[in-house]
């Protein structure tokens, strides 16, 4: 198995390093991030473009990268059709959703529930979404690590606490306006390393085109599937109807995305920005959706699962890279760049969101009955907040740990026939 280079590491550090000066710039800046209004929601001076790249990668993780890739490589496109629900969705969320939580004014989406129904539904929601975000970074922090460990060489424990320790710096001191400028670096990222995909297979096999038809020999180009059946694994009906209230529960109502809107100083930019995020976030995609027809033209005659090589189609894509790429200095490096930038930006988007959450419903509430001074408050949440990444990357450890105690558990003859995903994020 080919392994990274010292170049390779370069890369990866000098990615990282940047995601930090941009924490320190906005320490640095500015109003130095020391009120609630600039940290939690950028002093409303974000412009449309940052906001709506921030929209399209705060879900966009390591996961989702290296998921959608290999739906494609294994099943086939139908799961493209998913972004025709999103379009359908986005109305819904710039004209029904948006204007309510504007009007509402404040960082924590769960304020509506405290209005519409009192204190108990507020905090029931908010810890529910904390717990959530909590188990949902861990299972995004372990996924992509456990991935490149396999076809890189990379420890597991090194990728989780290095993205836990730069996500906890730069989000830490530079507050929301840090987390959505490094979106946009992290995004740039993520692009290049599906452009790698599809470029470098599309050199090999000779054009993009070239890699449709290979696709098409292999019945990996579907787009008709209109079945009733709700066992089929995805149909017209299925990708419609369930990512449309998928893509509702996500940009409508998540604390994490409402967040990131009401950083803009008006509904209607704010409107623009959700408008802009949907093709963003379909072109990102469609790439990945490519990039697994891409990777197929590699390994169609000898499947890489069936023949050892990997434990989960998730590794597809690195180990793509690493047998392609290998040979360039610096370029394995630049991939994994992006998949610890499409970590670290989903990452930093739930931090920042969980900490919102937990002063708006439930520090500030306990600071007012006691008619504390706001800054004491805000002082010790900003002391509290470096401990969320942390959890995160502790849970990420438990994930694993878990998984591998289930799969040690089953008698030897019973683990042949078991696959290993169906207790991995991988």
């Amino acid at each position: 198995m080919a392994t990274l280079v010292i170049a390779d590491y370069a890369v990866i550090a000098i990615t990282m390093l940047i995601s930090s000066g941009i924490g320190v710039y906005y320490w640095l800046t500015g109003g130095k991030q020391k009120s609630t209004e600039e940290y939690f929601m950028a002093d409303r001076s974000m412009g449309v473009a940052p906001v709506a790249i921030g929209l399209m990668v705060s879900y966009l993780s390591a996961v989702s990268l290296l998921g959608v890739s290999s739906e494609n490589y294994v099943y086939g496109t139908q799961y493209a059709v998913i972004n025709i629900s999103y379009g359908l969705a986005t109305p819904f969320v710039a004209y029904l959703y948006m204007p309510v939580f504007f009007k509402l004014g404040n960082a924590s989406a769960f304020e509506y529930l405290y209005k519409r129904f009192g204190k108990a539904a507020r905090l029931a929601g908010s810890f529910a979404f904390i717990l959530q975000l909590l188990l949902y970074s861990g299972v995004v922090l372990y996924a992509p690590a456990l991935a490149l460990e396999a076809t890189t060489g990379i420890s597991t424990t090194a990728s989780v606490i290095g993205m836990g320790l730069v996500c906890t710096f730069y989000s830490t001191i530079g507050g929301i306006k840090a987390v959505l400028v490094t979106d946009i670096f992290q995004s740039l990222l993520m692009l290049i390393a599906v452009i790698l995909v599809i470029v470098t297979a599309a050199v090999n096999v000779g054009g993009l085109d070239q890699i449709w038809e290979i696709a098409r020999q292999g019945s990996r180009i579907e787009f008709d599937s209109i079945s009733m059946d709700p066992t089929v694994r995805h149909t017209w009906w299925s990708l419609t109807f369930g990512g449309f209230f998928t893509y509702l529960s996500l940009y409508g109502t998540n604390q994490v995305q409402v967040q990131r809107m009401l950083t803009i100083k008006n509904v209607k930019d704010a409107q623009t920005a959700i408008w802009w995020s949907w093709p963003l976030s379909s072109l990102m995609s469609l790439g990945l959706c490519f990039a697994g027809l891409a990777i197929y033209t590699k390994y169609r005659d000898c499947d890489p699962l069936q023949a050892g090589r990997i434990n989960s189609y998730d590794q597809l894509m690195p180990l793509y890279v690493m047998d392609m790429l290998s040979e360039y200095p610096g370029v394995p490096g630049l991939f994994i760049a992006g998949i610890f930038s499409a970590g670290l930006s989903t990452i930093s988007a739930t931090v920042n969101s969980l900490a919102a959450v937990m002063l708006e419903d439930f520090i500030k509430p306990v600071y007012r009955f006691r008619q504390n001074n706001n800054d004491s408050y805000f002082y010790l949440y900003r002391i509290s907040y470096m401990w969320y990444c942390p959890l995160g990357s502790l849970i990420s450890f438990v994930v694993g740990w878990i998984s591998s105690w289930i799969l040690n558990s089953i008698p030897r003859k019973e683990s042949k026939n078991t696959q290993p995903e169906l207790f991995t994020p991988t």
